[in-house]
């Protein structure tokens, strides 16, 4: 296998005697079965995940020192990335390899570098996940991992993955670019840009990095990149997979030319600027929240055109949907596809946004995306090239019509349950008395949507029991079918002049400026300018990456190019050396996966929590942790007093006795784990250069880090004396509690919120 995939020579690509095209599809094979392994794997993750959210006692037996290892929000945090780097991206490699190969009608340009893709994509996947194990993380919802693995990942995606597409394209025989060529070219350059841009951060030590951004303006980078990802590494490339596999499996041509066309420019025109309408009635300028809203609306219709081109290409052939189920899967996918669009666009509405978000709605409509568009699309294509890529008749047609059934039910009982949860959850919220008061606590609201989170346990097993038909499939392909490469025999492409003419006006008509004017309307509406610009990868190329680059310049320039974006507010002062370390082990307990940390301007939000947050509040925030669910309470307004520390203490050690149905679990583990300092006088240096007013001078004779390792000590000091004194204990299983990572969480967690109220003091000296 491995002579066919990393062969470059003539002989491995063609038969000169019969003129015969060989396509390196040895790597297409490896992808697939990785993409079936992984797709076992994260759905797992979720199940264990949704386990943990209804049973947070599940694995409290454990050893201590695994207990930080099996909690809701390391294997939530875990599914979502392994289910989008992992799951989602090795079937983009599996479709794009196959089709581009067919669509170019050449094998791949490099077989060594797709072998080399391969194996550094799972190997980095794998490091994906031991560093979301272990808490290395930013925080940030997707891809906030230590930044070697973030590096490598951009390095796979352009320099394995991305160059071999693009000079595959180039050494085409195929004259024109077929419409799925441009969502692959799209995707390619869309994602290294975001991939890149991502990287740009100061490294501290093996494993951490400060974010360039603060506050607002890291929201703002954050919703683009969040954003762009989900649209552009497992959307736009699925979309292709429409053009390209629906066609074929129905072995009818493309339903309209056009509105291929139309949906094309559409969707990545206005894709890349909808970021920011998941943050509605946040801090962020007004304007940016409405340019995505508005941009959100509009894309409905690109995105029903590409639907209503991928159903209306199986006209007269419905009775295959029937006969077979790979057709059946991709058009399912394709339906949810339109429905989760429409759906999108109605949420970019600030108002209806406002209702469901944080809510389990939002998890649902991600989900039914995850699981419906990319799963159902993954699967009918797996199905279409099993007998294909192993020569063998056809899967087993009993076990592909259970695991389509399974899927179905499995999708639908977590899905359903999920926007009826999240329903039942924006009631509760914002429900007021005939007083004006809120009629329901936030304990109230996780006691009504308990139930449906057990049946989307239920349903996430049968959804993985589907799985495992499908890798009974592939595993009955491996060990029965035949691999082989498959060939295909072509003339040469000439390489002369093949720029088409421009149909030209005629001399009768110039002079007259409204016909002329019409008849240039009708020769542009023919869309002969398009055909001749497939003709040009390159041109298409560097069209595609000069307007997502300026449409992504307008929405970042104006808010990353400020100073400060927002009021700023003289008493808001930097986190004090112990709060930094808390607000680390925070984020490595992935406690915003739970927590939200914006108060919005909402009357229900207000009475709940507090006063509405400002945009200034942040300006020491790197990254923001403003959260996207809320399976606890905001916490913007939980510090200063609030709660003891004393309570925070016992709150940390068992939830339920401080907070009766809770669905917190016990973080004990952080009073029997020693306080640590690793980079504390690193990580400060970097903040103060990056503009954080820190008080950087030094005494003779001492360090950064000896210096802000006493202050952060004296603070543990005071808040484990606050702690005594309230009734607690002086130790914890031989361990002085000053001397506990849950000391610095303490210290965090009573920040939050103080800064308002906090008297002005004078900016420190650098």
């Amino acid at each position: 296998m491995l002579s066919n995939i990393t062969s470059n020579t003539p002989e491995a690509v063609k038969d000169s005697l019969a003129g015969r095209i060989a396509y390196r599809d040895s790597v297409v094979r490896l992808f697939l079965i990785a993409t079936v392994g992984w797709g076992v794997l994260s759905i797992s993750l979720s199940l264990v995940a949704n386990l943990l959210l209804s049973k947070p006692s599940l694995f409290e037996n454990l050893r201590t020192d695994l207990q930080p290892y099996f909690t809701f929000a390391r294997f939530n945090a875990l599914q979502l990335n392994l289910t989008l780097f992992a799951f989602a991206a090795n079937a983009v490699f599996v479709g794009v390899y196959y089709s581009l190969q067919r669509l170019c009608k050449v094998p791949l340009w490099s077989g060594a570098l797709a072998f080399m893709h391969f194996i550094v994509w799972q190997v980095l996947a794998v490091a994906l996940a031991i560093a979301l194990m272990q808490g290395h993380t930013q925080g940030r919802a997707i891809l906030g991992v230590a930044w070697p693995i973030e590096i490598g990942f951009a390095i796979a995606w352009i320099l394995f993955f991305g160059l071999n597409i693009v000079m595959t394209i180039l050494n085409r025989r195929e004259r024109y670019l077929y419409v799925s060529l441009w969502f692959y070219m799209a995707s390619v350059l869309t994602v290294g840009l975001l991939l890149v841009c991502n990287c740009i951060e100061v490294p501290i030590g093996d494993w951490k990095r400060v974010s360039l951004f603060a506050g607002v303006q890291d929201a703002i980078r954050q919703s683009w990149f969040t954003n762009g990802i989900a649209s552009f590494l497992v959307t736009i490339p699925f979309l292709g997979f429409v053009y390209y596999f629906v066609p074929k499996a129905v072995d009818r041509p493309l339903f309209s030319y056009k509105l291929s066309i139309v949906h094309f420019w559409s969707i990545v025109l206005l894709t890349i600027c909808c970021g920011s309408r998941q943050l509605h009635y946040t801090p962020i300028p007004e304007w940016s929240s409405t340019l995505g809203m508005l941009c959100g609306i509009i894309l409905w219709m690109p995105c029903w055109a590409g639907v209503v081109n991928g159903l209306c290409t199986l006209t007269g052939s419905w009775q295959k949907v029937k006969e077979l189920y790979a057709l059946r899967f991709m058009i399912v996918g394709l339906v949810i596809y339109g429905f989760t669009s429409l759906e999108s666009s109605l949420l970019s509405v600030k108002g209806l946004e406002a209702i469901v978000h944080y809510t389990d709605w939002e998890i649902a409509h991600s989900q039914a995306v995850q699981l419906g568009w990319i799963g159902f699309m993954t699967f009918g294509m797996i199905y279409w090239l099993l007998p294909r890529l192993y020569a063998m008749r056809d899967a087993l047609s009993g076990l592909s019509q259970l695991h389509f059934w399974l899927a179905a039910v499995g999708l639908l009982l977590i899905v359903v349950p999920g926007y009826l949860g999240g329903a039942v959850q924006a009631q509760k919220w914002s429900q007021l008395s005939e007083l004006g008061r809120l009629q329901y606590s936030f304990i109230e609201s996780l006691e009504a949507v308990l139930p449906f989170w057990w049946v989307r346990v239920f349903g996430f097993a049968v959804y993985l029991l589907g799985l495992f038909t499908l890798g009974i499939n592939v595993l009955s392909a491996l060990i029965l079918g035949a691999s082989g490469n498959e060939t295909n025999a072509l003339p040469g492409l000439s390489r002369g002049n093949d720029d088409l003419e421009s149909p030209a006006i005629s001399s009768t008509l110039v002079g007259k400026p409204v016909l002329e004017l019409a008849l240039k309307i009708d020769l542009w509406s023919k869309l002969e300018w398009h055909r001749k610009l497939e003709r040009q990868p390159v041109r298409f190329l560097l069209l595609i990456g000069s307007s997502i680059c300026l449409l992504s310049f307008m929405q970042l320039f104006p808010i990353l190019a400020l100073k400060s974006p927002v009021r700023e507010i003289a008493s808001v002062q930097p986190y004090t050396p112990l709060e930094l370390v808390g607000r680390d082990i925070y984020i490595s307990q992935g406690c915003q996966n739970c927590h939200s940390q914006t108060v919005r301007p909402l009357v229900h939000e207000s009475q709940m929590y507090g006063a509405v947050s400002e945009g200034g509040e942040f300006a020491y925030d790197r990254p923001v942790q403003w959260g996207n669910r809320r399976i606890g309470p905001d916490l913007a307004r939980k510090g200063g007093g609030v709660q003891s520390s004393f309570w925070h203490w016992r709150h940390l050690e068992n939830p339920p006795v401080m907070t009766p149905k809770t669905v917190m679990p016990a973080f004990s583990f952080l009073h029997e784990s020693k306080l640590k300092f690793s980079d504390l006088g690193k990580k400060i240096a970097v903040l103060s250069e990056l503009g954080t007013p820190y008080d950087m001078r030094l005494e003779d004779g001492q360090s950064l880090e000896s210096k802000f390792e006493d202050q952060a000590k004296k603070q543990a000091e005071v808040i484990a004396s606050e702690i005594i004194g309230q009734g607690g204990p002086v130790a914890h299983k031989g361990t002085l509690i000053k001397d506990t990572s849950a000391i610095a969480l303490i210290a965090y967690i009573q920040r939050l919120g103080t800064d308002l109220s906090r008297p002005v003091v004078a900016t420190p000296v650098p």
